[in-house]
């Protein structure tokens, strides 16, 4: 008697005459030769999904059916109804295990298919082999309530009418504690089950199961399926392991994060195998395990289990109180100036203290460089700070534009920083002890002048110089003839009469002559102012020394001619020039008297300093007599001047 294995838990149906239908392979029934059956084809359903239905446009109110070969050769079979029916076979198969698997079901497997309109189908299997395997399926597409009839009308082959399968299985290997899971396809509403195993077990269930199996539950286990008419017997091996167990393990070395630690179990044995288990998801089966430790295994632990074949113990978790080292923090001097040494040291204490210097002491004396401690705190965990920079800056000023200049002048001095240093962001020019500028250029007139400069990180530089200036030369001058009232058309001598500083000598020589604004860069110069140009002379006289000094000497000549008098004058006229005796250039001889006199002698008009003033008041038209006189007018002008009047 063949037994039938579906390890994708289908359920298949020995009927010998029946009147139901299967609508999913794994519920198919048996079909016998020889034997006619009828069923009623259900309505208002649909196959299942996945398998390759080939000629079949649609499948509606599947009935499925498996038969196994006995007799080899062809086999026809019949089907018939009142309305249009459909099938597809599918074989052969050496085995019905995972036949309804849409893999098998598919269009390689295809025996025969129709999909025509009529009520009647023939199903030709054409050279079936002893003990292989078909499946069947009758869809009725009419969906219409009818009864299918179908049998055997052909063909030499036969199939096996006695099949009766029994089929057990368990979940095992096991272990101790485990489940233990009996598992058969058997459809107990048409057969019965019985079960039967060791330490007394028995059950009807289809698929009972067995809590806490202890080493005793071991063994073989039989599954009983019987009819009235017959028996079938399958069984199952089942294996229960021996749990190992585990009683920790210990931890070795410093506990701190980043360290290496040495976890062992406490009891290591030969064939066992230890899983270790730590964050974050890490795993290792190594016998002692080296970790490195992180303070996760603070709060989230360490798992220990052990396995032996393919039972394992219960995890044994340890918290591993793991410390964080204390990072040291360099703190001191982050800059120094010129050739000064910086120091620096941890903000807090610790047990021991490794420099990059190779100094052991907490605080370290150091020049411009890039440091990092490493120390061993309280809890013994070593950690190792962070770069701490020392700069240095050496800041090396100048002060540009130190020149000769002139007494009275002043020249622009700048602060000139090298290149190679911090800019500077301070500037002070001291003289006489006060801070007179704080700009980075400072104008100066004489003296000692001294520059401090500071640059970004506090480094001073100062630099003391002196800006003297050079005395002018003093311009002077003689002329020739020596009175500031000379007669037109005179020469006169102008000659350089100034006083040089002896370090500086006098190298240029400019007169200017104005008006008319003539010029000479002669040492000594002769000059003639020629009438008509009379009056008040600007000799201006610079002399300039090597070094560019100046020094300017102003002369006011004053450039007269004789005096002379009109020879009539018009009293009653409206032209005030006219009505007034004016006597040119009468004003550059001082001391000078005019008098006037009638015919007969008498003086009429007496002035001393004239002012150009008389008008002959008071006196009749007529014909008067003159006399001008001064100290220095010679010979003394004398004449005769009419006085007119418009009303006699």
């Amino acid at each position: 008697m063949k037994k039938l294995i579906l390890t994708i838990t289908l359920i298949f149906i020995l009927v010998i005459q029946t009147f139901s239908q299967n609508t999913t392979c794994g519920e198919a029934t048996p079909f016998c030769t020889g034997t006619e059956y009828v069923f009623p084809a259900g309505t208002g359903g649909a196959a299942e999904l996945g398998p390759d239905y080939g000629c079949l446009g649609s499948q509606p109110n599947p009935a499925w059916y498996f038969m196994q070969i006995a007799d080899t050769g062809p086999i026809n079979i019949f089907m018939s109804a009142d309305n249009d029916i459909d099938f597809i076979c599918y074989g052969p198969f050496s085995t019905l295990t995972n036949v309804c698997d849409p893999s098998n079901l598919s269009e390689a497997n295809t025996v025969d298919c129709s999909f025509s309109g009529s009520e009647t189908e023939n199903v030709a299997i054409p050279n079936a082999l002893n003990d292989e395997f078909y499946v069947l399926l009758i869809t009725n597409y009419s969906d219409t309530e009818q009864n299918i009839t179908f049998s055997q009308t052909g063909g030499t082959g036969t199939t096996n009418c006695d099949i009766l399968f029994s089929d057990a299985n368990n979940n095992g290997p096991l272990c101790e504690g485990d489940t233990l899971f009996l598992t058969t396809p058997i459809d107990p509403d048409l057969y019965t089950l019985q079960w039967i195993g060791p330490n007394g077990f028995t059950s009807n269930l289809t698929n009972p199961f067995i809590t806490n199996v202890t080493l005793a539950d071991s063994g073989l286990y039989s599954l009983i399926v019987s009819t009235p008419t017959d028996s079938d017997t399958a069984t199952t091996q089942v294996i229960i392991n021996e749990r190992p167990d585990t009683t920790g393990f210990t931890v070795e070395g410093i506990l701190c994060d980043g360290n290496q630690i040495i976890l062992t179990p406490n009891n290591i044995l030969g064939g066992l195998t230890y899983n270790w288990t730590y964050p974050v998801d890490e795993t290792s089966t190594d016998v002692p395990l080296e970790i490195t430790a992180d303070v996760l295994f603070d709060t989230q632990g360490i798992g220990l289990s052990v396995s032996l074949a393919a039972c394992t113990s219960a995890v044994i978790t340890k918290l591993i109180p793991v410390k964080l080292p204390i990072v040291p923090v360099v703190i001191g001097d982050d800059h120094t100036c010129f050739d000064e040494t910086a120091i620096i040291s941890t903000s807090e204490e610790f047990d021991s203290y490794d420099w990059s210097t190779a100094d052991t002491a907490r605080i370290d004396t150091v020049l411009p460089g890039s440091y990092t401690v490493t120390t061993i705190d309280s809890n013994g965990c070593i950690a190792t700070s962070l770069p701490f920079v020392v700069t240095n800056s050496t800041p090396d000023a100048e002060i540009v534009g130190i020149v000769p200049f002139c007494e009275g002048d002043s020249i622009l001095l700048t602060a000139s920083p090298s290149p190679l240093v911090f800019p500077y962001t301070e500037y002070y020019w001291i003289q006489n002890g006060d801070t007179i500028s704080t700009n980075d250029s400072i104008n100066i007139e004489n003296g000692s002048i001294q520059l401090v400069v500071i640059d970004s990180k506090g480094c001073i530089d100062t630099i003391i110089s002196s800006a003297p200036s050079t005395a002018r030369p003093i311009a002077d001058l003689t002329v020739v003839p020596g009175t500031p009232r000379v007669l037109v058309n005179t020469q006169i001598a102008f000659s350089d009469n100034s006083t040089e500083n002896p370090i500086d000598p006098i190298v240029g020589w400019n007169w200017y002559f104005e008006p008319p604004n003539d010029s000479s860069f002669l040492k000594d110069v002769n000059y003639t102012w020629a009438k008509p140009d009379t009056g008040d002379k600007l000799v201006t006289h610079i002399v300039i020394s090597e070094l560019g000094c100046r020094d300017t000497v102003i002369y006011i000549m004053r450039i007269t001619d004789r005096p002379f008098l009109p020879n009539v004058i018009n009293a009653d006229s409206n032209v005030p020039d006219n009505a007034r005796l004016k006597i040119p250039f009468l004003e550059d001889y001082p001391n000078n008297n005019v008098a006037i006199f009638n015919r007969w002698g008498r003086k009429v008009y007496d002035k001393d300093n004239y002012d150009n003033s008389w008008a002959g008041e008071n006196l009749p038209a007529g014909t008067y007599f003159y006399v001008v006189s001064a100290p220095e007018l010679s010979p003394t002008l004398k004449g005769t001047i009419t006085l007119l009047r418009s009303n006699p």
